[in-house]
């Protein structure tokens, strides 16, 4: 493995600033220890409150037939990661940012938030996968309606859900080799998959949600017409859960691409 005790704690004595091998351009304060007491303390607070909320919603979604659909089941799969990032990453980041503050337990700190990054990278690719699929779902519900019980399927979904979690198995896979100090050629030569990745999912997201705004602003026009109120209702329904899933999947693209 790359990670040196020794040399870690004598780096770290020796200079008012740490900062770990697989991440040299960022580093921490030894001096500042108040920021990450309030880190601690809102973590300490909004963790337990992120797991608990997330682990109800699956609990709900697995105990009541009437809620297992498409999007309800692409949405219990993305609680799974949310729990995983309230349990695991952000405990871990708010206790490394303290340690190191405190200039404790510095042999393994970065073991720990070799982990915790870990989990936030698979977390952040197989949310953006979650989201593309959620999209495309949204998508067919508004612009193809007629033939969303036909092309969204349970089984189908399932597949998907499964696919949006492949993202997340090949960053834990890079990143155990590269704690492992296994130098694998092929890792090498696939670092441009992750700005591919993003760059098509951000694309496909904008295009599906993009598409079925014209929609619906065409059907409106024509509903107004021809005063058919039941299926403005629908339209109008549609319309808010398309508008809401586009405005929580802008925000965490965007809080995904802001620097760590």
């Amino acid at each position: 493995m790359n990670l040196n005790d020794s040399e870690i704690v004598n780096n770290a004595s020796k200079s008012s600033v740490f900062s770990c091998w697989y991440y040299p351009s960022f580093s921490w304060e030894f001096g500042e220890t108040t920021f990450p007491w309030v880190v601690f303390g809102i973590t300490v607070f909004f963790s337990p409150v992120i797991v608990l909320l997330n682990v109800l919603e699956i609990a709900a979604v697995l105990t009541r037939k009437q809620l297992q659909r498409a999007s309800t089941l692409l949405l219990c799969s993305m609680a799974v990661v949310d729990v995983l990032v309230g349990a695991v990453a952000m405990p871990l980041a708010a206790a490394v940012d303290l340690l190191i503050a405190h200039q404790t337990f510095l042999d393994n700190v970065c073991v720990l938030d070799f982990v915790g990054l870990t989990v936030m990278y698979c977390a952040s690719w197989t949310t953006l996968s979650h989201l593309t699929v959620i999209a495309w779902e949204r998508y067919v519900a508004i612009v193809k309606w007629r033939e969303y019980k036909v092309m969204v399927t349970r089984q189908r979904v399932k597949k998907l859900t499964i696919l949006a979690w492949l993202p997340a198995v090949i960053v834990a896979t890079r990143c155990i080799v590269t704690a492992a100090g296994v130098d694998v050629e092929g890792f090498e030569k696939l670092a441009i998959i992750p700005g591919i990745f993003w760059g098509a999912a951000v694309i496909l997201i904008v295009c599906f949600y993009t598409r079925a705004y014209l929609i619906l602003r065409k059907r409106k026009v024509e509903m107004s017409q021809n005063c058919q109120v039941s299926i403005l209702v629908r339209a109008k329904l549609n319309s808010k859960v398309a508008k809401t899933t586009g405005i929580i999947t802008g925000t965490i693209i965007f809080t995904f691409l802001l620097p760590r």
